[in-house]
This record gives C-alpha cells, structure tokens and sequence, in this order.
C-alpha cells in the first residue's frame, strides 16, 4: 500500500510537471513574431594602387651605402575610391647603422574621387658617423604602408 501511494504522487508529480510545461511553453508561442523588409544594397569601390621607383619591389638596397650617402624612395598612392581613405606610410630600421630617415612617418587623408600623391623618403647615412665598426654591420629599412577607409 505504502508503494503504490508513493507511485501514485511521483506519477502526479510527473504529469504536474508536463503539464506546467505544456503551459509555459504555449506562452512563450505567443509572443514572438516576424518581420519582412526589402532594399537595395551596394559596395562602394576601394580602389589603391602603390608603386614606387625600385620597380615595385618595397625594399630599399643598402647593400652598397656609406658614409655621406643618401638614398630616396618615391611612394606613389593613387586612389580612385568611392570612399574616403587614410593613407599612413611608416618606416623603421634595425638600428645597426646610423641612418637618418626624413618623412618617415606620414599620415594623410584622401578624399573620394581620382587622386594620385607622391610621397618622398629620404634615408641618409650622416659623413661624421663614419666609424669603421660599422663596417660589419648590415641594416634593413622597413616602409609600411596601410590604407584604410575610416
């Protein structure tokens, strides 16, 4: 007798239980919805070209530079986007050697439309920095150039 009336409460229990959830959920049925919308969507054109005068390779050669030398780098960005753009232009050596690099750090902002711009680096190794220990070292210059549309 005990048994059947603790089977009879868990059965009571479990059919409670379906039913509070049967209930719940057709509540939450009632609140949802749905939504149609329509339209047109385009892509602006981001169109940037970058050249430079070492035939499009962005490696400046140092192999061959001394004291007293200068080299220079002409970047040239040409935008014809629909969009405006932010153009920045960094440069960074290794620092085994002591060069000395003017506009190495450049940011600009480009409007949309046909633009070209042409942006000088000069790296130069300074005549009084002439020590012979850096007749040993080798150096890399690094340019960076990032273009986004802000």
């Amino acid at each position: 007798m005990k048994k059947n009336k603790l089977l009879a409460i868990s059965m009571i229990v479990v059919y409670a239980a379906m039913l509070s959830f049967l209930l719940v959920a057709n509540t939450f049925a009632k609140y949802t919805s749905s939504t149609t919308s329509s339209g047109n969507i385009s892509a602006a054109k981001f169109d940037v070209t970058i050249s430079n005068n070492f035939n499009e390779v962005f490696s400046v050669p140092l192999s061959k530079m001394r004291p007293g030398d200068v080299k220079t780098v002409t970047i040239n960005v040409k935008s014809n986007s629909q969009v405006d753009l932010k153009c920045t232009i960094e440069t960074q050596t290794l620092g085994y050697l002591p060069l000395v690099i003017e506009n190495g750090s450049i940011t600009e902002d480009y409007a949309a439309g046909e633009i070209t711009k042409t942006y000088l680096i000069v790296i130069k190794w300074p005549a009084e920095l002439n020590n012979y220990t850096y007749s040993s070292e080798i150096d890399a210059v690094n340019i960076s150039i990032v273009v986004t549309q802000p």
